[in-house]
């Protein structure tokens, strides 16, 4: 044995292999991230800090993120990824494309009424770069909003218009913090006020009234009233909101200015 090898801390490796031991090891440093902003503020917590409410060492944390920054954009990525598998998930069950717009707009607007205040303008502390990679999780969410719209004119659900614009503007709607901290019935109120908003705005007011001939609210929007379930899943869901806002040069939600 070398010299001085017997003394050598060995890393503890949980998980069944490397990969899932990286892959649990960014999770405990996404979740005490998250912890730390909401306990003390983004501008207060160091690399450090996140590592040891980990329980990653000082060192060791290095083998994964350079510094906080390059946490928080791993985490934003993270939440971003889970959060479009559950979304896509969601509106895979809906057969009319405003059935896929309502789900849309309840998963972005519930998603957000879990955001803590302190998450809101981080974006303010990011670099340039930073900044620019929060915006890029804007991309699918509007690409997602778009194809809905263009289905529904398609459809004939609602008249022609500029999708890219109205999408920018549904967009910014639903990143509105007027949902952040409601819950039951307060938060399903205010995404049905929303929601009624919306589709009223894009021009299927007609095709939601219960009393148009052979096309009631249900056969367009689904069945049932709003539910605000099924669109959190705790820390990746409060990381970041995956992309409800249009870009508005330094933010994509949780992390607007």
């Amino acid at each position: 044995m070398t010299p001085g090898c017997q003394n050598r801390r060995v890393p503890k490796i949980i998980g069944s292999s490397l990969a899932d031991h990286r892959d649990q090891v960014r999770q405990r440093l996404f979740e005490s991230m998250m912890q730390l902003i909401v306990e003390q503020g983004y501008d207060s917590v160091t690399l450090a800090d996140v590592a040891a409410a980990a329980g990653v060492g000082r060192t060791a944390v290095y083998n994964h993120f350079p510094d906080k920054e390059s946490v928080l954009l791993a985490m934003a990525d993270d939440a971003t990824e889970r959060y479009l598998v559950r979304l896509r998930a969601a509106m895979a069950d809906d057969g009319a494309p405003l059935a896929k717009l309502r789900t849309f707009l309840r998963m972005q607007m519930t998603e957000l009424a879990g955001h803590h205040a302190r998450m809101a303008g981080i974006g303010t502390a990011l670099s340039a770069e930073g900044r620019a990679r929060i915006r890029e999780h804007i991309a699918p969410m509007m690409e997602t909003l778009q194809s809905m719209l263009t289905d529904a004119i398609a459809a004939g659900d609602i008249p022609e218009q500029d999708v890219s614009t109205v999408s920018m503007m549904i967009s910014s709607i639903t990143a509105a913090r007027f949902t952040v901290g409601l819950t039951g019935d307060a938060l399903d109120h205010a995404i049905s006020v929303c929601t009624d908003f919306v589709l009223r705005g894009v021009g299927a007011g007609s095709l939601v009234d219960d009393d148009a001939p052979g096309l009631g609210r249900d056969d367009v929007l689904g069945d049932g009233g709003v539910d605000s379930g099924g669109a959190g899943d705790g820390a990746a869901g409060s990381a970041v909101d995956s992309g409800t806002a249009a870009d508005s040069g330094t933010d994509s939600g949780s992390l607007q200015e």
